[in-house]
């Protein structure tokens, strides 16, 4: 912006002279206050104030537009670019190049709000970490003094890119098998699970323990971009009816029920659709189910007054048995022993001896408890 010079009072002039020459002077010192005034405005607000027409969506990631040239934009500044139409939903980061020839702007967006897309954009110059980059008090929820953007839903499938999805925590929906996870290295997502999925644990997703986890609604997940944009550890995993303990099986010494447990019935029941307990379907599948190999499964069962037995395979059962032995008794002033043979002992001498008597199953002494298996 041109200012435009003021007239110079020279020294050697007549009286008359001296009093035109201020005058002027007087006259001439509004114009030149109000350019001064502008020019400092451009250099203060206006040369980092932009408008943009190029055609944008709101995104996190690396962003290209065009704005006015001869800016004063420099790398590692923080800028907000917001629609004009409606200034809620922005984009905010810094500034990775500016040419001020050609008017091409890159930023780095670390934030948003809001969604869209437009060719008409303000941008303007913000405080690095400004109060608005954590987004609204309508979109966020609050951990004490971290806020987290909530996005929006993506379908689950082979592969899921959080690198384009809005917000910090997502909902993933729907069944689909998810063996690849894309996330830049070092940003961090979290996923709300609304679908019984199933998470392949490999080198383009490693997963907590190192096996498989099969979802179910309510479950979160906290993922961190690794090293390559197609690798991604899962840093945490919450289950929605707690620890990841389905399946097994748990002597309580509470009566009545419990929540996300099913007690184990006295023999196979074929009552559990796999629809409806995927988690505990897909970690006992028909073991218990008495040789039924579709349709609905059993939860493990135990015998009324059973004992559960170590060894074996599992979902087998073992038959009562008495141990062989011995009675010994005195017949005539003579000690003998009865070895059992069949259920009549005979004695030496021919003489039947004492009987005796038991139950189809060897019982242990013991209290009653009720077993569970747990299934969310």
């Amino acid at each position: 912006m041109a200012i435009t010079p003021i007239t110079v009072v020279n020294h050697n002039l007549t009286d008359r002279e001296l009093v035109n020459a201020v005058d002027n002077f007087m006259a001439e010192l509004p114009t030149f206050a109000e350019e001064l005034n502008a020019a400092a405005m451009a250099m203060n607000n206006n040369s980092t104030n932009s408008t943009s027409a190029s055609a944008l969506t709101i995104a996190v990631g690396a962003l290209s537009l065009t704005v006015q040239t001869a800016k004063s934009y420099l790398v590692g500044m923080s800028v907000k670019v917001a629609l004009t139409a409606d200034a809620t939903n922005w984009m905010y980061g810094d500034v990775t190049a500016y040419d001020p020839i050609t008017g091409a702007l890159a930023v780095y967006v670390a934030s948003i709000q809001g969604s869209g897309s437009g060719s008409a954009w303000t941008v303007s110059q913000s405080s690095p970490g400004g109060a608005s980059i954590n987004g609204s008090a309508t979109q966020d929820f609050v951990v004490r003094s971290l806020k987290q953007q909530l996005g929006g839903t993506i379908a689950s499938a082979a592969t899921i890119n959080l690198d384009v999805t809005t917000g910090d925590t997502i909902d993933v929906s729907g069944v689909a098998t998810v063996s690849a996870v894309i996330l830049t290295a070092g940003n961090i997502k979290i996923i709300r699970h609304t679908g019984g999925q199933i998470l392949v644990n490999s080198s383009a997703m490693i997963l907590p323990g190192g096996g498989n986890i099969t979802t179910q609604f309510g479950d979160f997940s906290v993922w961190l971009g690794g090293a390559a944009p197609d690798t991604a550890f899962c840093i945490a995993y919450n289950r929605a009816g707690g620890y990841d303990d389905i399946g097994i099986i748990v002597a309580d010494s509470m009566p009545g029920t419990r929540a996300g447990y099913i007690d184990c019935p006295p023999a196979v029941s074929l009552s559990l659709d796999p629809a409806l307990y995927p988690v505990l379907f897909a970690r006992i599948g028909y073991t218990w189910s008495g040789g039924a190999t579709s349709g609905n499964f059993s939860p493990p069962w135990v015998p009324v007054d059973y004992a559960v037995v170590a060894g074996g395979t599992v979902g087998s059962s073992t038959t009562g048995d008495v141990k062989t032995h011995t009675h010994s008794g005195v017949v005539g002033g003579s000690s003998y022993q009865w070895q059992g043979v069949g259920a009549t002992p005979q004695a030496p001498n021919g003489s039947t001896a004492i009987g005796y008597t038991g139950s189809t199953a060897n019982y242990p002494a013991a209290q009653r408890v009720k077993f569970r298996v747990r299934y969310k």
